[in-house]
């Protein structure tokens, strides 16, 4: 009895020193399936872990496309697939209107349809920002890779332009305030040739 009553005891030791092991390997910098992870401010890295990570399936990938600074806000552009073939794209969104540390202000992600050559997903929220300002962000997803420059026209006559990095997956586009909508977004070749366009 004496002797069941130990291997009992080992084994719980062993099965709580297991689970502190899995618990501590499962963030996004030591886990092999988060791609640019190095993207990840201090601030963010928690908070991708909890939000995130619990998105990916056993064969799955989290790329972290772009990752972007506006002072008070933080937005972490991303892309999940398996087998290199994407299926879900979306973004995780920082506040700081302290001007202190970072905290979870909203998360998107849509599943991609791949029907047409670039795919957006539009985001309206305010999440307490400095003067608790509206913020719009629009996602794009690059289906077609000849497209390598894009053109946001907002209805204010004014125009946003992303050139595309070899590779990059996703452009986003931020505004503040809600009086701006996006007219239209046009996704433009090397050589300038039109390949798509949303209005």
């Amino acid at each position: 009895m004496n002797l069941l009553f130990t291997n009992k005891k080992a084994l719980i030791q062993i099965t709580l020193l297991v689970l502190i092991f899995l618990l501590a390997g499962c963030n996004s910098e030591n886990d092999d399936r988060v791609v640019n992870a190095e993207l990840l401010i201090d601030d963010a890295k928690e908070i991708f872990d909890e939000k995130v990570l619990p998105l990916l399936e056993d064969d799955s990938t989290i790329e972290i496309s772009e990752a972007t600074n506006l002072d008070y806000l933080h937005i972490i552009s991303f892309v999940k697939g398996r087998d290199e073939e994407d299926d879900t794209f979306g973004f995780l969104l920082l506040s700081n209107k302290e001007g202190k540390k970072y905290t979870f202000g909203d998360m998107e992600h849509h599943k991609l349809l791949k029907k047409e050559p670039f795919e957006v997903m539009d985001y309206n929220g305010n999440i307490g920002l400095k003067l608790n300002q509206e913020v719009q962000i629009t996602l794009g997803y690059i289906n077609d890779p000849s497209i390598e420059k894009v053109y946001v026209y907002y209805d204010n006559a004014k125009m946003s332009a992303t050139y595309l990095n070899n590779g990059q997956k996703t452009f986003t586009e931020i505004s503040f305030g809600g009086a701006v909508k996006v007219n239209r977004i046009i996704g433009l070749s090397a050589e300038d040739d039109l390949i798509h366009e949303i209005k």
